[in-house]
């Protein structure tokens, strides 16, 4: 009997020390999970600070204004697309406009500067608008924002060019610091918006944006009070947030954004 017992706590004992190396085992694959997690996030963080850098140095000596025709963006777009960049911000923003309730689903959707589509095609994920137009003065942004986005009514527009219909949600990413005159493009933003609809900008930050391919640079402060003076010049009800993130995977303030909602009891 005391043979029997004391195998039996042999056992036990083997079973505890087999439970107990699982265990280490499982927090080591979880660890090491964790590792390669924020390893493949320094390698993501390397490469666009290459691509910021390459961006940087090309840029040096560009003529900012003619840049920023439709020449300049023909030009641009036809060279390169930054889709990895573009996927990450759209995702981001649109993790952004959920968590505020804001819906594309059977909804009239507008966005200005549409560029290549990419944004736009993230920040719509599967929702299904009731009607969506993408508007821009590049020739060959249009030309990829087609292929990207079939079902949308795809424009050639100036942004300072009114369109004769108002939308629910207008949208309008990473254009205004490429302008010469933004009020005057805001003002029209403005005004697409139908009542209960919802405005949504980005600009970069200022104090740390360093393009020599932008006209603009707001930092939070001044971006607020700026799209602030746009929605007191239109006279009708509107609120406004303003606030920051980063499009990447970290807590430096990259980008100033606005949502502005315009009453629907509003008139006008």
């Amino acid at each position: 009997m005391e043979k029997s017992s004391n195998a039996k706590q042999l056992f036990a004992r083997k079973d505890e020390a087999i439970q107990r190396l699982t265990e280490r085992v499982e927090t080591l694959k979880t660890k090491l999970e964790e590792a390669r997690a924020m390893v493949a996030k320094k390698q993501d963080s390397i490469e666009r600070l290459r691509l910021q850098l390459a961006s940087f140095m090309s840029s040096e000596g560009v003529d900012t204004l003619a840049h920023n025709t439709q020449e300049g963006m023909d030009e641009f777009f036809s060279e390169t697309l930054q889709e990895k960049i573009y996927e990450s911000f759209g995702r981001v923003l649109r993790e952004k406009i959920r968590e505020r309730g804001i819906e594309f689903d059977g909804r009239r959707v507008i966005d200005f500067g549409i560029g290549p589509g990419i944004v736009l095609e993230e920040l719509l994920g599967h929702s299904k608008p009731s009607r969506l137009v993408g508007a821009d003065f590049s020739t060959t942004a249009l030309e990829h924002a087609r292929k990207r986005l079939p079902a949308a009514h795809i424009l050639q527009r100036d942004i300072y060019e009114m369109i004769p219909e108002r939308f629910d949600v207008a949208i309008c990413t990473e254009v205004l610091e490429h302008l010469e005159a933004p009020d005057r493009a805001l003002a029209n933003l403005l005004r697409t918006v139908d009542r209960g609809g919802t405005l949504i900008l980005t600009v970069p930050n200022g104090r740390i944006d360093r393009s020599h391919f932008h006209i603009n640079f707001w930092s939070p402060e001044s971006w607020r009070l700026f799209v602030q003076a746009g929605i007191d010049l239109d006279e009708r009800v509107w609120s406004l947030e303003t606030g920051t993130f980063s499009p990447q995977q970290d807590d430096i303030p990259r980008i100033n954004y606005a949502i502005a909602s315009l009453d629907a009891g509003t008139t006008g």
